[in-house]
């Protein structure tokens, strides 16, 4: 019970810069007495909390010091292992990186979750029946996602497709979201030129460039997101044509075919 509230604690205190005393006792649930010892516990495991005194006091996480080994329970330890090796392969050189983190918070943690850790070892198999998802730059990602956090207007070149020719022409949007649907990366955003929304391939974004420029909040059209994604014409892969031509007799069962 105790260690859940220290994780409890910890974690508030990671989400938000200041809290007081009775603001950290209201949310836990217990006296600001029990908040002093769970913060002096804090302390004991290395974890720099500063402390202002007086009725507008408040307790801290200070920035810039090594914290020392993660606190996390079994199934956050679980889930950062499965989290990692079964991240998106669709991010351009994020394969080493997620292997690096994954041995980074081994290191980090407790000898007995580290060991419960390392008995998840997990491999993924690239499936051929499925058209590989294109990559994308972790940069890009960085930047439209600081840009839809900042609502700062955004410039870019878009390929677009339309039948069987390809178009660059620039755009001029409010980005809303980062969305992940089957491997593939959208940005969810307003035309300003187009007076229109859109779900923008990140694939087929180039020469990106933010403005500077601000914007109000929008509502999106449709309130599920997922659904806007799917409804936008243009999501699909390039069409492109066979080199050749064949045909194939079988013996399977239908079943399997099908798949």
């Amino acid at each position: 019970m105790i260690a859940n509230r220290t994780l409890e604690l910890l974690s508030l205190l990671q989400a938000q810069k200041e809290w007081t005393g009775d603001g950290l006792a209201e949310r836990l649930g217990v006296s600001p007495r029990t908040v002093r010892r769970d913060i002096n516990r804090l302390r004991e495991l290395g974890y720099p909390v500063t402390a202002t005194k007086g009725p507008s006091g408040y307790y801290r996480l200070s920035r810039g010091a090594r914290l020392p080994p993660l606190i996390v329970d079994d199934e956050q330890a679980i889930a950062i292992a499965l989290s990692l090796q079964t991240a998106p392969a669709s991010v351009a050189g994020m394969g080493d990186a997620t292997k690096r983190a994954l041995n980074s918070i081994r290191e980090l943690l407790p000898p007995h979750l580290a060991r419960r850790l390392a008995t998840f070892s997990i491999e993924q198999i690239e499936n051929a029946w499925e058209l590989a998802p294109p990559q994308v730059d972790p940069g890009l990602v960085a930047q439209l996602s600081a840009a839809a956090q900042q609502r700062e207007l955004v410039r870019f070149s878009y390929r677009s497709i339309e039948l069987d020719e390809m178009d660059d022409s620039e755009v001029l949007a409010e980005p809303h979201r980062l969305v992940v649907w089957s491997g593939r990366w959208y940005m969810v955003a307003y035309d300003q030129r187009g007076n229109s929304w859109h779900a923008y391939r990140l694939d087929r974004i180039g020469q990106m460039a933010p403005t500077g420029w601000r914007f109000s909040q929008r509502d999106v059209p449709e309130r599920d997101i997922t659904r806007f994604v799917q409804s936008q014409p243009d999501r699909g892969d390039t069409p492109d044509t066979w080199p050749c031509w064949g045909t194939v007799l079988m013996e399977c069962p239908a079943a399997l075919v099908a798949k």
